[in-house]
């Protein structure tokens, strides 16, 4: 990663493959605000954060994804890992509260969620 200087106001004014006395952050190289300081372009900056504000439509569509597999018994919820089974249960309760949608059938609930 590449070590970046800033300005008082904290915006990047130079960048370095070492660090330096004013250059002690490192940087990821698909950052956006360094990405526009190199030059790389306003529209694959805008890439960049396209693809990172679709990061939270695509946990939805993965999630909507893992309840048909399971209420078309493709998969079991028993099958995934401890963490994913806690994690797919607790949505399931937070969209209950809000009234989203029912994720899962009333006699599916038994097996699929612990």
């Amino acid at each position: 990663m590449p070590y970046v200087a800033r300005d008082p106001s904290g915006r990047i004014t130079g960048v370095f493959g070492q660090p330096s006395e004013t250059a002690q952050e490192q940087c990821p190289a698909n950052d956006p605000e360094l990405q526009r300081f190199l030059g790389a372009g306003q529209e694959q900056a805008s890439a960049f954060d396209a693809l990172e504000d679709s990061d939270i439509e695509m946990v939805r569509v993965v999630e909507d994804l893992i309840v048909l597999l399971i209420e078309k018994r493709v998969i079991m919820l028993t099958e995934l890992p401890k963490a994913a089974q806690r994690k797919l249960a607790r949505r399931h309760k937070l969209r209950s509260n809000i009234g989203d949608y029912a994720i899962f059938e009333a006699e599916a609930e038994e097996v699929l969620l612990p």
